[in-house]
């Protein structure tokens, strides 16, 4: 986050807590869902936001790894995959 300015406007701690409340939210939602949870309208439009979602993976993987370059890694990489190599074809689920 250095590298790209980030630090430069938000405190390394303000963007730690930032990406585990993302992160935190996101493993929510999941858990959620698979306890038949309803979502609510606008919380499902927000969530498919791409730059939600983004903010959601990189927050998930930053809670699980400590690691902020690597989680933002590894959310550009599922994007890149999602969009780019599967050429916008896509499955319902990943394992079926």
């Amino acid at each position: 986050m250095r590298n790209i300015g980030v630090s430069n406007y938000i405190s390394d701690d303000i963007l730690d807590s930032v990406l585990k409340l993302f992160g935190g939210y996101c493993l929510i939602q999941v858990a959620a869902q698979d306890v038949g949870i309803k979502t609510g309208r606008e919380q499902s439009d927000l969530v498919k936001t791409p730059l939600f979602q983004f903010l959601m993976y990189v927050g998930v993987a930053f809670a699980l790894t400590q690691d902020r370059s690597m989680a933002f890694i590894a959310a550009l990489a599922y994007f890149q995959l999602r969009f780019f190599a599967s050429e916008g074809k896509t499955k319902d689920v990943c394992f079926e």
